[in-house]
């Protein structure tokens, strides 16, 4: 049986490596076309921060949800 937290590390690292992939996707296409200018798209710190005020917001930031350890409140960030 695989280590569960093993697992999870796994895909948080496989989620950063898609997103950077989709970010370099945004930047390449429009540079592609020739017609349009790239729409601003948020960083990845953007992101993160809007997840963790919007996380501040509907309660589920805080101890009880912080100090699980590991690689966890990274994966659960993501998914809200």
């Amino acid at each position: 049986m695989k280590d569960i937290y093993e697992v999870l590390r796994q895909k948080e690292i496989d989620c950063a490596r898609v997103q950077a992939e989709i970010e370099a996707l945004r930047v390449v296409i429009p540079l592609l076309d020739g017609e349009k200018q790239p729409a601003p798209q948020p960083s990845a710190a953007e992101e993160e921060g809007n997840l963790v005020s919007e996380a501040k917001a509907n309660g589920t930031e805080g101890p009880a949800f912080s100090s699980l350890g590991g690689t966890e409140p990274g994966f659960w960030k993501r998914r809200r």
